[in-house]
């Protein structure tokens, strides 16, 4: 109430146009006000394309703070590329986030080496620089040929990066704030809180008291292959369905068909228009399994921003997520019977609408898991026996020790006008 309405009796003091004038006034008072809080900044990811936390700056107790103080960013120049085409690179950007690298190593760089025709893919994860050349090769193979004359030019890299920045915000603002709650059955409240969602998660996305190890001494930390990326976390079995769990699954519907599809057992079958039609898929990649058990983890975590490196939980999101790539796509590569039964569990949950169907209509999940494992048995081609032990140590555990470890490197939800229609 504005305080000279505080006291009645000054009310009464006031005549008919003294009471006009003063009610226009605090009207005024009230549209200026209303105005300016339009034009503060949300605190949330759908006004970062960088650095996302997808809940909102918010204190331990849920209560929103006060967004930083930003510097003014020179606007990037895309004078370099065709208007025709802007929308559409932008466009290969949010596509390659989800389906290839959640991050740009090294953009400069990445597009100033030359191309190799030759070059082998078992030695993508050696070093940097084949990191790098691994990742132009993605580049290549994943992003439309008639963009490919673009590559060189800056406009291109900062529609690219812009893209990938919207999309891994958008994805991020679709876990923690939309669906979050149904996919890991907690209440709204704890997912918009970071110290809630640290005291619920915490321990599902690798905290352990001796999680980092400095000589014989360790100290707390998260592990690499935390419980929330096997499929039987909450039995204590962390041996086997390694990159199965069902909620991983539930990630990837969101972030493809729209948080309104964790709600159906068929999300494919949605006449909606989404992201994963907008973008042609047919099926899962070792970048998707990848991202959404990144996305999963830093969702749950207490981190704010999404970083390659977490700021609160010093979880290494870039580099597990390099770590997690290594596994399936070289396992697949091999033919590991392992990571061959994830991406063919994967495709046939999200991409096929031909397997058995419950009464209720929608998919019945629990017979379709258990085909999927019978099918997985059955294609292993013998030839793979020999190796089965190794696939099994590579697939299941990652050939890490009881603690986890894996010898990785240890050193705002923004949608453009053809994606704000996409679920």
């Amino acid at each position: 109430m504005p305080r000279s309405w505080e006291n009645d009796e000054d009310l009464t003091r006031l005549s008919q146009e003294q009471l006009i004038d003063r009610i226009s006034l605090e009207r005024a008072r009230g549209n200026k006000y209303k105005e300016r809080c339009r034009r503060i900044p949300l605190g949330d990811a759908t006004n970062r394309s960088g650095n996302e936390d997808g809940g909102g700056s918010n204190d331990d107790d849920g209560a929103a703070s006060a967004p930083p103080a930003k510097k003014r960013k020179k606007a990037a120049s895309y004078e370099d590329i065709d208007l025709s085409v802007r929308e559409t690179i932008k466009s290969a950007g949010r596509k390659f986030s989800v389906m290839s690298s959640l991050w740009l190593e090294q953009p400069s760089v990445t597009f100033s080496v030359p191309f190799e025709s030759d070059f082998d893919p078992d030695t993508r994860f050696d070093s940097p620089e084949n990191r790098i050349q691994g990742q132009l090769q993605d580049l290549y193979a994943n992003i439309d040929t008639t963009l490919h004359s673009y590559f060189e030019k800056k406009g291109f890299q900062a529609l690219l990066i812009e893209g990938i920045n919207e999309q891994r915000s958008n994805s991020v603002s679709r876990i923690r704030l939309l669906c979050g709650p149904e996919i890991f059955d907690v209440k709204p409240k704890v997912m918009k809180s970071a110290a809630l969602r640290n005291d619920a998660f915490r321990v599902l996305i690798g905290w352990k008291p001796d999680a980092i190890r400095e000589g014989i001494a360790s100290k707390p930390g998260y592990v690499t292959m935390a419980p929330i990326l096997y499929k039987d976390h909450e039995n204590g079995l962390l041996h086997k369905n390694l990159f199965m769990n069902p909620e991983l699954l539930a990630v990837a519907q969101a972030v493809l068909w729209g948080p309104s599809s964790v709600y159906t057992d068929a999300p494919g079958a949605t006449p909606h228009k989404t992201v994963a039609s907008l973008w042609g898929l047919r099926c899962a990649t070792p970048g998707l399994v990848a991202f959404c058990c990144v996305l999963a983890i830093f969702s749950l975590s207490h981190d704010l921003h999404f970083d390659p490196t977490g700021a609160a939980t010093g979880i290494e999101y870039f580099d597990n997520f390099q770590f997690y790539l290594k596994i399936i796509s070289d396992g697949v590569r091999h033919r590991k019977k392992a990571m061959l039964a994830v991406m063919q569990f994967w495709n046939k949950t999200l991409f096929s609408h031909t397997l058995p169907r419950s009464q209720k209509g929608g998919l019945d999940l629990t017979r379709q898991a258990a085909l999927l494992a019978q099918e997985g048995d059955e294609t292993a081609s013998e030839s793979e026996h020999e190796d089965e032990d190794q696939g099994e140590q590579e697939g299941e555990n990652g050939g890490f020790d009881d603690h986890g470890h894996n010898g990785a490197p240890t050193d705002g939800d923004q949608l453009n006008a053809q994606d704000m229609d996409a679920e």
